[in-house]
């Protein structure tokens, strides 16, 4: 073999290596994707129409959260009842009127 032959041949394997690599680097982002994001990746690809695109969107909000200070109230600040604004209830169905 000649040298022009050797250079073709590892030439032509940097291709077929970078190829693989992409090809396994996409399928990776798009399983993590899902697996963060859940109903919310298929709901924004079906509205995007388009993979590529819905995943860039989803990159873009991952990096928006990373940037936010998200810090857990403090007990003052907590609502009296998980998922209850205000901490206000209902005494029963009842009365639905009365709010304690």
């Amino acid at each position: 073999m000649n040298t022009a032959t050797v250079i073709g041949i590892l030439v032509a394997l940097v291709i077929v290596a970078g190829v693989i690599w992409y090809v396994t680097d996409r399928k990776r982002r798009t399983e993590s994707l899902q697996a963060r994001y859940g109903p919310e990746y298929t709901r924004t690809v079906s509205e995007i129409g388009s993979r590529r695109r819905a995943e860039e969107e989803l990159v873009k909000r991952q990096e928006r959260v990373e940037h936010l200070e998200i810090r857990p109230l403090l007990a003052d600040q907590r609502p009296g009842r998980p998922g209850v604004l205000g901490g206000g209830q209902l005494a029963s169905p009842d009365d639905r009127h009365e709010v304690t």
